[in-house]
């Protein structure tokens, strides 16, 4: 039995991250071996080895180092294993070998590909395609909204010439884009007017929300830039700060005789994290009875403090939070920026924040697969709902998104009048309310029979078995006040609701709940079962804090964006302050793409 599980584990060893990171680490000092003409470093094995890569791929070869050694860092860090994204890091040795193959120093394999390729077709169209296959290579992503934008560009001039012409010859004139951009601007308001009138209408609008329209679409290959929305990082805890915050905890140990010894303090956005060592008499819960103490010797309220176990990359660590006066306003623009690669792989991205430790927080709203919000008045809610919309509208054009926007309030989606991902315009009346969301179900349902069709689970798969053909929008349903909705039209709102929560990811529909008062009667069993992924906010009363986390913490947040992120794929809760987006930050986004 001791002979197999050592085999086991020398197995999953050679199999895992570090025997590839030591074997990139070798390759590494094989080259430096026969650059610096040492045989003593390696002996006469390494000395062979890097000849060979030398040989091989010529000045390339210290690519292959760099390539495996950062694909297995990636794992180690817990990043899951792509065998695509591995393999066009491979074909990169290989493009680069080639390139270098025009002057001769591409080893045998570079200048190999680049004599036939040369010989083909020429020296400035091989150095074109290998220039292509790179982009291809290094982000596939990039690549393909480039081929996207081209093909875009070229089909609207084929179709200018082509109007041009029958007008010429039918004696009619072109009508003016600024008419039609206007005339769109007031029917948008009446959308919901025309929008399934009937059971044919009803049909219509199903059936094309279930057909891809990647193929003429004016969208096509279009995305907005980050810099139409401000710059908005404002203020960082200074030294002095936190060395008089360290001290003052320091003096509250000594005072409650609390015997643990501070290690470190760490500025975020919102507190100053410190943290701590106990002593070997001291336990953990020992040091959690004089949180309210030390909360109250600080000159904070009780529950203003927290005892954090749970600080993604300090896990295991005893984190003292403590309320910073110096907060830091995190901006929308510089999460994306800095999520841009994370993201990358997303369906439906979401910047949710910043945590503790100032790191960015994203996930996928196609991963969760819903989203429940809640918060009280000045907590940050509304303003974090804003952010997710606008984080969505600067990733997916209206032709892989739509948006159902429910606004009981009728001021906190205003600002997104007019854009064209809207689905039934800003709704605002309860009856409106309930009639889209039973139009949604029949939508999913519609979807589903699509998905037995075609013989796969999801919509993602549809779009892998089919290509453009059978990329369907997605649909996000975001409600911003749903105990309003409830209270008013009850089991009208409340069953497709549910419905929709149940069975609604495969086919593409995610919802964006949110409260200012989550009670049981509102947020039922059902609706909490089936949307796992939480975003809590100052609330009210622990009471509240139960029933969206099912623990307390909620009621002593800071307001003002500080919050709690319950993930369903993460363990424990990650506090977080969400972003700032204002409403000039909006009204920009959204005219970029009224514009098109």
């Amino acid at each position: 039995m001791t002979r197999k599980r050592g085999k086991s584990l020398f197995k999953k060893f050679l199999s895992g991250p570090f025997a590839l990171l030591i074997l990139s680490a070798y390759l590494f000092f094989c080259l430096v071996q026969i650059e610096q003409a040492d045989g003593q470093m390696l002996g006469w094995l390494g000395g062979y080895i890097g000849n060979l890569l030398s040989g091989a791929l010529g000045i390339t070869a210290w690519l292959l180092p760099i390539v495996t050694g950062y694909l297995s860092l990636r794992r180690i860090r817990g990043h899951r294993r792509n065998f695509e994204r591995d393999l066009k890091l491979m074909a990169l040795v290989v493009i680069g070998a080639s390139l270098a193959g025009s002057g001769g120093f591409g080893g045998l394999i570079g200048n190999s590909v680049w004599i036939i390729l040369s010989s083909i077709l020429g020296t400035f169209i091989s150095i074109f395609l290998l220039f292509v296959f790179s982009l291809f290579c290094l982000s596939s992503k990039i690549f393909k909204k480039l081929s996207l934008s081209l093909l875009a560009k070229f089909k609207r001039l084929l179709a200018y010439f082509s109007e041009q012409f029958t007008s010429l010859r039918s004696g009619r004139r072109k009508k003016n884009n600024g008419n039609v951009r206007s005339r769109n601007g007031a029917s948008r308001d009446l959308e919901f007017n025309n929008f399934a009138t009937s059971a044919s209408a009803r049909a219509e609008k199903i059936a094309g929300l279930n057909k891809s329209n990647l193929t003429n679409n004016k969208y096509l290959g279009l995305l907005p830039e980050t810099k139409l929305l401000d710059e908005l990082n404002q203020g960082v805890a200074d030294d002095a700060e936190v060395s008089s915050a360290s001290e003052k905890l320091v003096k509250a140990f000594a005072h409650f005789q609390v015997d643990a010894d501070l290690i470190e303090t760490v500025p975020g956005p919102m507190v100053l994290t410190h943290f701590v060592a106990p002593k070997k008499a001291t336990k953990i819960s020992g040091l959690e009875k004089f949180i309210p103490d030390i909360s109250r010797f600080l000159g904070y309220p009780e529950g203003a403090i927290r005892l954090n176990l749970d600080i993604f990359g300090r896990e295991g660590n005893l984190g003292i939070e403590v309320p910073s006066s110096n907060r830091k306003i995190i901006g929308l623009r510089s999460l994306i920026e800095s999520t841009a690669a994370e993201t990358e792989s997303m369906t439906l991205p979401l910047r949710v924040g910043a945590d503790v430790m100032g790191s960015p927080l994203c996930a996928d709203l196609a991963e969760m697969p819903h989203l429940l919000l809640a918060g009280s008045t000045k907590s940050g809610k509304s303003v974090a709902m804003r952010s997710l919309l606008v984080s969505l509208l600067l990733q997916a054009s209206p032709a892989t998104l739509r948006l159902v926007l429910i606004d009981p309030k009728k001021v906190e989606f205003s600002s997104f009048r007019g854009a064209p991902h809207l689905l039934g315009g800003i709704i605002s009346e309860s009856d409106k309310a309930a009639e889209i969301l039973n139009f949604l179900t029949q939508l999913m349902e519609e979807r589903y029979t699509l998905l037995a069709e075609n013989d796969v689970t999801n919509i993602a798969e549809l779009a892998e078995k089919k290509g453009a053909a059978g990329k369907i929008p997605s649909v996000v349903v975001a409600i911003d006040e749903l105990a309003d909705l409830v209270m008013q039209e009850k089991k009208k709102v409340e069953d497709p609701i549910i419905r929709l929560a149940q069975k609604s990811r495969a086919a593409g529909i995610h919802l964006i709940l949110a409260t200012q008062r989550p009670t049981a009667n509102i947020l039922t069993g059902t609706i909490k079962t089936n949307v796992p992924a939480r975003l809590a906010f100052r609330v009210s009363s622990r009471v509240d804090s139960q029933v969206i986390l099912d623990e307390g913490g909620a009621e002593s947040l800071l307001g003002q964006g500080d919050g709690f992120f319950l993930n369903p794929g993460v363990s424990g809760l990650t506090r977080f302050q969400a972003p700032f987006v204002t409403l000039q930050d909006i009204g920009r986004v959204v005219d970029f793409w009224k514009q098109i």
